[in-house]
């Protein structure tokens, strides 16, 4: 993991692979103590609660992905944040803000946002934390697992999924039933 992370920082932007290395990966200290100002609105780069929290990925030395970015486990708790195979999970957890998908190497910054930024380049809707590129210099080429880059048929149906979910995913955002604060769930 440690190799991973060197050959990525060499082709990363820093806030880029602060974002991939660290973004919710963390329990938020300042919550514990009950003093994190960005609690409400929720804007902590670190996690609050275990539903929030979002497993590091990196690639094995085989080359394949820690967990596949698409395929969601259907054992993984979304209330509670947990899952009996834990962090070996080797499927995709649905935590709060989608954030394993949204921050993993093969999706984060790799499609453009539709909405517009303000004068610190922050994201109108998601604030600095957005997982889409503002502007060209913002993108980033995203990391294909090993069994990708051998199989291009797989690589290219990866990439047409790729699309299709970006599309899916801006379309609910910009729907205003989606956009709300809170969304309530049958339990």
């Amino acid at each position: 993991m440690a190799n991973d992370l060197q050959q990525l920082a060499l082709i990363e932007k820093t806030l880029h692979l602060n974002y991939l290395r660290d973004f919710r990966v963390e329990q938020c200290q300042l919550f514990l103590q009950h003093k994190c100002t960005q609690h409400r609105p929720f804007s902590c780069f670190y996690w609050h609660f275990q539903n929030q929290r979002r497993r590091r990925p990196f690639r094995r030395l085989d080359g394949t992905f820690s967990y596949d970015p698409d395929f969601y486990c259907n054992n993984y708790d979304e209330q509670s944040g947990i899952c009996p195979n834990g962090d070996d999970c080797p499927l995709l957890h649905r935590n709060a803000n989608d954030t394993e998908k949204r921050y993993h190497l093969r999706y984060y910054k790799t499609g453009l946002c539709t909405h517009e930024s303000d004068a610190k380049g922050h994201c109108l809707k998601s604030g600095p934390h957005c997982s889409y590129a503002h502007g060209a210099t913002d993108l980033r080429q995203p990391i294909l697992d090993s069994r990708e880059m051998q199989n291009n048929d797989l690589a290219l149906e990866r990439l047409a999924r790729l699309c299709i979910s970006l599309e899916n995913e801006r379309a609910l955002n910009d729907d205003p039933k989606w956009s709300g604060k809170i969304i309530c769930r049958k339990s």
